[in-house]
Formats: structure tokens, C-alpha cells, sequence
């Protein structure tokens, strides 16, 4: 009888995760790391000031910060990256991506979504190797909907249209969505790159049949976003890369159904993580009721985390010079009679006029 009495209490205690009529889901995200895994000096005059100078960015830096948010979460944490973690790095044709797959191993990513620049590692189709290494790699799953061998509608080997995660009881989905410009790039040769707007027209239904909650995960632009949640009904939230933007609060944008949908972008280069913060409520089907969102500096006043410090040090550590305020890549040095800051190949992307990259 006791036995039974200690079952029942179980099960009773398990109810309310299974029955509850609302969903609170935390997405940390990030997108555009482009190979910057160290601190460096970071200067944007169209960004906050928060953001213009110091030391900004650093891998060893978000793993402290996604630690503790972890730590002192209430509700389920998701972490997500929306493409670009590598290429214009100083170290991309030296190690292709590897650390910065480690170090999010490190820190638990959930799933990334292919960048365009996953795409072009090289000029020519050996990229395709690099990025399937990457993949295998990988502790986290990556998504590109609109990713496909050929014209097969197959998807690349081990590229996912999306996924299904069971969170507090709920399946919530994460569709991913990469650039259509990379259709062009000689390096996807033998590869589809479709729109991203028609391939989320035809994935969308399908991954809603399995899920209660969609996020899309997308590497398409700010602007084309925007074009996503206005036209394609069934997503639920969308976090964005590409475009460099920085959004300081979530855009909510009416989706055909008169919905409203959160996008929210993470800046670029790493100086920054996202955090969106959304509630869900099941009377009438599973549907957004609030979302809050900011951006968190990656800056000074952020303790590097020791684990994830020394695993991007072993692979970089014998290519940089320290000095007394950073770590610079010794072909800098070469190159230069003094440190400098790595240089931008683009103007930075503003808010409001974002720019694929």
C-alpha cells in the first residue's frame, strides 16, 4: 500500500508539466560569429555605445554568460545559433570551423542553422566536405530547410528541415531556413539552395503536424524576416542571421493570420547574446501571448569561462600574440608595426538598413 501510495504521488507530481495550460521558454541565440572566438576591439559607430568600445565578443565569455542564465532559469532554456559561425576569421582556412563547434558543444547548443559562409569555406566544392565535417562534429543538430542534394528534394546528409524538442511537456519545433544567395556560390555545386520563402510555405505544415510551437531559426536577412512572418502563417517566433542587425527588442510582425510574430537578431562577431523570453498559452491551441527580448554585452565584465577558455586556446593559442589588451593573430602583427583591431571588409549594418553578408 505504501508502494502504491509513493507511486501515485509520482505520477501526480508529474501531471502539471504534462497538463499545463502555458508554456514560459527561453531562446538564447546568437548568429554572424564569423571565426571571432577571442575578445578583440570592437568599433561600430552605428551601434549603442555600450557596444563601441573595449574588448569585446569572445567564446569563453558567452559560455559564462549561457551558464548562468542557465543556472538561474525558471523555465526551460533553448540555445540556438542562426548561421555564420566561421569564414573572414583570422583563423578560418586554418581550422574551418572547428573551434567554434567545440566550444558550442562546450556550451550545449541545441541546433544552428547553415550559414551562407558554412557554404563557402572554398571556392569549390571541397567546401561541402568542410561543412558535412563540421556536422558530424557536432553535438547539436543543424537545420536549411531549403538545403537539398540535387534536385531530389533530399535532404543534405545530416542537414535537418527541422527538429522536435519536448519542453516542460510541449513539442516545440525549430525549422531552419539558410540564404538562397549561396544557390549561386560555385561551392554548392550538385546542391539546391531554394527560396526560403516557398520552402517554409511547404515545411511549415509539415513540421506543424508534429509540433505545438514553431521557431524558425534563419540565416536570410532581417528584411527577409520581416517578408517571412508577414506571409507564411505557423511560426510562432523567429530568430534571424545574415544581416548583421541588431535588435535591441523583439520586431513583432503580423503574420497572415493576425497573429503577431517576434524576429530578433544578435548583431554579429560575437559581442553580444540574445535573449527572448516567451509565453505561451494552449486554451484554443498553442499560441504566443508575450515576448521580451534584449541583447546582453559579451564585454569586460564578463568572466571567461575556464573550460571553454583553454579549448579555444589549444587551437589558437600558438597562432596569436598577447599584449597587455588582447590576442591578435601573429599575421596581424606581421603585417603591422603595432596591433590593430581586425578591419571590417563592409560597412557595419545599421537597424534599420540591414545588409547581407
Amino acid at each position: 500500500m505504501k508502494r502504491l501510495a509513493v507511486v501515485l504521488l509520482l505520477l501526480l507530481s508529474a501531471l502539471p508539466a504534462l497538463a499545463a495550460d502555458t508554456l514560459s521558454l527561453t531562446i538564447l541565440h546568437t548568429n554572424d560569429l564569423h571565426g571571432m572566438v577571442l575578445p578583440f576591439a570592437y568599433a561600430n559607430k552605428n551601434v549603442s555605445p555600450t557596444f563601441r568600445h573595449g574588448q569585446m565578443g569572445g567564446l569563453a565569455r558567452r559560455a559564462t554568460l549561457i551558464a548562468r542564465m542557465r543556472r538561474t532559469a525558471r523555465n526551460p532554456v533553448v540555445v540556438v545559433d542562426a548561421g555564420d559561425i566561421f569564414t573572414r576569421g583570422p583563423w578560418h582556412t586554418r581550422f574551418y570551423g572547428i573551434p567554434e563547434v567545440e566550444a558550442m558543444n562546450a556550451m550545449g547548443y541545441d541546433a544552428a542553422c547553415v550559414g551562407n559562409n558554412e557554404l563557402k569555406a572554398t571556392e569549390d566544392t571541397r567546401a561541402q566536405g568542410y561543412l558535412l565535417a563540421l556536422v558530424r562534429r557536432s553535438k547539436f543538430p543543424w537545420l536549411a530547410a531549403n538545403l537539398t542534394v540535387g534536385d531530389t528534394g533530399v535532404p543534405v546528409d545530416g542537414i535537418h528541415p527541422f527538429i522536435v524538442r519536448r519542453l516542460a511537456g510541449v513539442r516545440v519545433g525549430f525549422l531552419g531556413l539558410t540564404s538562397a544567395r549561396a544557390a549561386a556560390y560555385p561551392s554548392t555545386k550538385g546542391w539546391t539552395i531554394s527560396d526560403p520563402i516557398q520552402a517554409a510555405g511547404r515545411w511549415v505544415p509539415i513540421a506543424r503536424r508534429e509540433c505545438d510551437i514553431l521557431i524558425a531559426v534563419t540565416h536570410i536577412t532581417f528584411l527577409l524576416d520581416m517578408e517571412l512572418a508577414r506571409r507564411v502563417p505557423g511560426i510562432d517566433a523567429i530568430v534571424g542571421g545574415d544581416s548583421h542587425t541588431f535588435l535591441w527588442s523583439p520586431l513583432m510582425v503580423r503574420n497572415p493570420d493576425g497573429h503577431l510574430v517576434p524576429i530578433v537578431q544578435a548583431g554579429e562577431q560575437g559581442v553580444a547574446l540574445g535573449k527572448l523570453d516567451l509565453r505561451f498559452d494552449r486554451a484554443g491551441g498553442w499560441h504566443l501571448v508575450s515576448a521580451r527580448g534584449k541583447l546582453i554585452p559579451v564585454d569586460d565584465s564578463v568572466p571567461e569561462d575556464p573550460a571553454v577558455h583553454r579549448l579555444v586556446a589549444s587551437y589558437v593559442g600558438p597562432y596569436t600574440v598577447s599584449t597587455p589588451h588582447k590576442a591578435v593573430p601573429r599575421r596581424v602583427v606581421r603585417q603591422a608595426k603595432r596591433p590593430a583591431p581586425l578591419r571590417r571588409s563592409r560597412p557595419p549594418a545599421k537597424h534599420h538598413a540591414p545588409a547581407a553578408r
